[in-house]
């Protein structure tokens, strides 16, 4: 039995400046020349448990559950300016936002372990689970001068305060089983079920007349539910010897996600996705001795592009930078491969 607890206080203090470049389809360039202040104190307490007993001399039973608690509070101001590759400007907008935050993570893991004979023969099931919510509150204030606009209000200013909220909980099953196929060579089989479950809701309202904040701002109070599935199926054979040892194998990864984009009782978009992703994996390891090996490793992954950028909804998080998802994306493949001496 072992357990422990932590504290951490960070108290950061940052400058920055940029300058961007932006080179739009027609060829026409535009530059953003922004600095910010940010200050931000943050504490975090953790406490952790571990438990490891061993029934018998072929039996281990690991538990380990883990609490997490964080407060924060953010300040932030920030300038930039806009212009042409002639110099003329475009626009500049000023932002101060403040904003102070609660949350906390509960998680566990409970794994069993047998050998089933001598030969190495391994079942092995892991079960897990953690809940998780967060709370943001702040307000914020952006003033911002477009020099070019001919139509509307030349100035558009925001002074809001907002409430954000997130949760989520998940679940995991792991079985894996190691088989011997004759003298030190063995088949490895693993199964993995994940769900995750997330819900934000944001909420930002807007000055009225009366200096009261009880407007709506629907544009800047976009909540979302996802519901991750994720399964991996992997086969590997190993084979060792005296001096080597090599691995090769693959992995089936079926998912399912969906993801619904609302404010308040409106629902903006609700998208689902189904996907199977194949990877192969390889692996040597050669000793010459005790102080002298060498690895090398490759992989292949599939990546699906997330919830978040094929939702065709626009993310107005800056007023000057909108974000929309293409649901049109397709996936990705990475090669890694790694060599260590």
């Amino acid at each position: 039995l072992n357990s422990s607890l932590q504290y951490s206080h960070f108290d950061t203090d940052a400058l920055r400046s940029s300058l961007q470049e932006n080179i739009f389809p027609d060829d026409s360039t535009t530059f953003e020349d922004s600095r910010s202040h940010s200050k931000m104190i943050n504490n975090n307490y953790v406490a952790s448990f571990r438990m490891e007993w061993n029934p018998d001399d072929k039996t281990t039973v690991i538990f380990t559950p883990r609490f997490n608690y964080s407060h924060s509070n953010t300040f932030s101001d920030s300038y930039s300016l806009s212009y042409d590759d002639r110099n003329d400007q475009i626009y500049q907008t000023e932002e101060n936002t403040y904003s102070r935050s609660t949350g906390y993570n509960l998680n566990g893991d409970l794994t069993f372990s047998r050998k089933l004979n001598e030969n190495g023969r391994v079942l092995t099931v892991g079960l897990s689970g953690g809940y998780s919510d967060r709370d943001n509150a702040g307000d914020n204030y952006s003033l911002t001068e477009y020099y070019r606009r001919t139509s509307g209000d030349p100035v558009e200013l925001l002074d809001q305060i907002f409430s954000h909220t997130n949760n989520g909980h998940n679940y995991r099953v792991n079985i894996s089983w190691v088989e011997p196929l004759g003298r030190n060579n063995f088949l490895q089989f693993s199964y993995n079920f994940r769900r995750n479950k997330q819900e934000s809701v944001k909420s930002t309202y807007s000055i009225d007349d009366k200096g009261a904040y009880t407007l709506l701002d629907s544009a800047y109070s976009q909540s979302y539910e996802n519901d991750f599935i994720n399964q991996v199926i992997t086969l590997n054979f190993q084979a060792r010897r005296e001096k080597y040892r090599y691995t090769i194998g693959f992995q089936a990864v079926p998912s399912y996600s969906r993801s619904r984009t609302f404010v308040e009782d409106k629902t903006l978009s609700d998208l689902s996705r189904s996907v199977v992703n194949f990877s192969p994996t390889a692996s040597f390891d050669y000793l010459w001795n005790r102080r002298t090996n060498l690895r090398i490793s490759y992989s292949g992954e599939t990546s699906q592009p997330s919830i978040t950028q094929l939702q065709p909804v626009a993310e107005i998080a800056n007023a000057t930078n909108i974000r929309i998802g293409n649901p049109d994306l397709k996936p990705s493949y990475t090669n890694r491969m790694s060599a260590r001496y």
